[in-house]
């Protein structure tokens, strides 16, 4: 019975520790990582996959496709 309510105890500890709110500036601080992408995705070019990790990230974002211009992704409409 003492095993059932430690289990117990640790079932309810795990449910309000995973019920808490998250902050929102955990959240901004999420989104700010995400403002080089288009940049990153074109430095893979040393490893042979620059455009082509362009493209895809182009294609995630809604366009036809993309390229690597200077280091920079270019998507195309």
């Amino acid at each position: 019975m003492a095993k059932f309510l430690v289990f117990l105890l640790l079932i309810a500890t795990a449910v309000a520790v995973f019920s808490a709110p998250v902050e929102e500036e955990q959240i901004q601080q999420k989104l700010e990582k995400h403002l080089r992408l288009p940049r990153d995705t074109c430095d893979l070019s040393a490893v042979g996959a620059g455009d082509a990790a362009c493209t895809a990230y182009c294609k995630v974002k809604g366009f036809d496709g993309g390229w690597c211009e200077q280091g920079v992704c270019r998507c195309r409409s």
